[in-house]
């Protein structure tokens, strides 16, 4: 009994290792330093679609309020730490153009929104 629950595991851990789980998975399609409190990011998107906040350098302290827009409409808003995503569904695959609005700029570090899709 002891060495089927081994196995059961040993392939529970293999399978996480396997098959990507993350937001790494997703193909950046865009990709722009914050420099202003807006950010315009560009591209093919469709489907399940993710504007991410990615840091280098000291992140510990930037947690913006972050606000997408198409257009003049509001997509989606939300509080992030480095590494996280707002997500959001795009509709059928085409060209389109986000407007990222940040609550406040960033202190030290470098900070770039990522469009994944």
């Amino acid at each position: 009994m002891k060495s089927f629950k081994f196995l059961l595991g040993l392939l529970l851990v293999l399978g996480v290792l396997v098959f990507p789980h993350n937001d790494a998975s997703a193909a950046r399609v865009d990709s722009k330093k914050i420099t202003s409190i807006y950010t315009t990011l560009k591209g093919k998107v469709g489907g399940t679609t993710k504007v991410c906040l990615r840091a280098k350098g000291w992140d510990w302290f930037y947690n913006p309020y972050v606000t997408v827009y198409q257009g003049k409409k509001t997509v989606k808003g939300k509080k992030l730490k480095a590494g996280q995503c707002i997500s959001f569904n795009a509709g059928k695959t085409a060209t389109r153009t986000y407007r990222v609005e940040v609550s406040r700029l960033s202190v030290p570090g470098t900070f770039y929104f990522d469009l994944h899709s």
